[in-house]
C-alpha cells in the first residue's frame, strides 16, 4: 500500500511544518520589546473657586477680549497694570 504510506509521510511533513511555524512565532513574539508608556505630566489645574479680586478682573478681561470687546494690544496692557508689571 504504496498510497498509505505517502498520506502518512505528507501528514507527518505538514505536521512538522506547523509546528516549526508555531515555535517561530513564539520564538519572535517573545524577543520583541515590550513597548513603552509614555506617561503624560500632570498640570496642576487652578482653582476655579478663587477669590483673589486679581484672578477674577483677568478672568473678565479675558472674556471681554473673547468676545471681542477689547482688542489684544488692550488687553495686553490692562493685564500688566493688574499684575504690576
Amino acid at each position: 500500500m504504496p498510497g498509505v504510506r505517502r498520506v502518512r509521510r505528507r501528514s507527518m511533513v505538514a505536521g512538522a511544518m506547523i509546528g516549526s511555524s508555531r515555535a517561530r512565532k513564539n520564538a519572535s513574539a517573545q524577543q520583541q520589546p515590550a513597548p513603552v508608556q509614555t506617561v503624560q505630566p500632570v498640570v496642576s489645574q487652578p482653582e476655579q473657586n478663587s477669590s483673589d479680586p486679581m484672578v477674577e478682573k483677568l478672568k473678565q478681561l479675558s472674556e471681554l477680549r473673547d468676545k471681542g470687546i477689547l482688542t489684544e494690544e488692550e488687553f495686553v496692557a490692562k493685564k500688566k497694570q493688574i499684575l504690576g508689571i
